[in-house]
């Protein structure tokens, strides 16, 4: 992937706009993030369609641990002061973003669900011992 990218940073807040083509498959992407007030705002479009994402960050929440980026690749970079235009770090007004916190929130209660309907099972088991083998080998 060949990509280009500009980021502003003002005190706690961020904005990064990036271009990036892919060599294997072909086609670009365009993207823009927005970090402020606790949430990341994420947006563009690329060959697999357009997308438009927020995710509402805790500032105790544990570190991503992912190495993203590979630090062994030459990376050509420059750093300029700049005069801080605070509209770069206005969210689009017209852009509908899906709240990833509520998504994950509903894949949990939907998984916390089915593992309660899996334990109930184990409720039918009339030997104590057979029941508590059948909570123990589904983590009830």
């Amino acid at each position: 992937m060949i990509g280009t990218g500009t980021i502003y940073v003002s005190g706690e807040k961020m904005r990064g706009d990036f271009s990036m083509n892919f060599t294997q498959g072909g086609g670009t992407m365009e993207a823009s993030t927005i970090q402020k007030d606790n949430t990341i705002y994420s947006w563009g479009s690329s060959p697999f369609g357009d997308f438009a994402t927020k995710l509402n960050v805790e500032d105790d929440a544990p570190s991503n641990k992912s190495k993203g980026i590979d630090f062994d690749e030459d990376i050509d970079y420059s750093c300029k002061k700049w005069n801080v235009d605070n509209d770069k770090f206005n969210v689009p007004s017209d852009i509908q973003f899906d709240d990833i916190n509520l998504e994950v929130n509903q894949i949990n209660k939907s998984t916390q669900q089915l593992q309660d309907l899996q334990c109930s099972a184990c409720d039918s088991v009339p030997d104590a011992a057979s029941k508590a083998q059948c909570q123990a080998a589904l983590g009830c």
